[in-house]
Parts: C-alpha cells; structure tokens; sequence
C-alpha cells in the first residue's frame, strides 16, 4: 500500500519506505505530528514486517493528550520502545570519548536538555574553571 501520491507526479519527494527498505536497516525511529495519525501506521506496518520500532514519544503530539497517550500505549502493546529525543540524542552519542560529535551533542543537551542540560553545563564550567586553574599553576 504504497500509492504513489499528487506531490511525487509533480516532481515532488519520493516516498520515504522504499528508500528506508533499500538500506537493508531494521531499526526504525519514528516521530510525527499527530502519534494517532503520522506515527501508529507507519509504526504497526514496520513491525508486522519485522522491523524495530522507535518512537520518539516527546516529539510527537496528537489532537490531545489522551490521543498522545493512548497511541503511545497502542504503540508499546504492539511492541514498539518508547523513548525521548533526549534519550535517543545520548545513545547515538554513546559516550563523550566520540569527541567528532561530543561538542555539538553538549551544546543540544546544554540548551534544551532540562535539568540534564543544566546539569552538563554546571559540569561544563566546572572543568572550564578546574582547566583554567590548572593552566594557570
């Protein structure tokens, strides 16, 4: 069921699925604008094939929070993991000896992690302070 839409015959963007199928990839992370909608049939669709799904849950919405929610628990039940961006932004980075990405990892989590980010940026000028110190002696 993957009709070719108005947008491609217009020369639009090609649709998503056969281009994730030819990486050969069977992992996939999913967000969308409404969960009820964007999210829970491309996600069920991927896992009767066989694929792992991923759902970025806190960049989703629905058309209320009890569609959100409800999606998100049909989601699991059909054995999709949950997790947030944040979440999904630090098993990327697995640890901050990746130093090729740890900087821009930092400066994400440090802006708009919550309490983590504040956390990273205590410890960030914590070592800026504890560097400075030790260059200075």
């Amino acid at each position: 069921m993957d009709r070719p839409h108005h947008h491609e015959r217009l020369g639009g963007p090609p649709r998503p699925r056969p281009l994730y199928l030819a990486t050969g990839r069977r992992k996939l992370v999913l967000a969308g604008l409404w969960t009820e909608v964007c999210v829970v049939a491309p996600a069920l669709c991927a896992l009767d094939e066989g694929h792992q799904v991923y759902v970025v849950t806190d960049a989703c919405g629905g058309v209320s929070a009890e569609a959100h929610e409800r999606a998100v628990q049909r989601l699991v039940q059909a054995g999709a993991q949950p997790l947030t961006w944040l979440q999904y932004l630090l098993e990327l980075q697995r640890d901050w000896a990746r130093s090729e990405t740890a900087s821009a990892v930092g400066d994400l989590a440090r802006a708009h992690g919550g309490t983590y980010g504040l956390g990273a940026e205590y410890i960030y000028q914590m070592l800026a302070w504890d560097r400075a110190d030790q260059a200075a002696r």
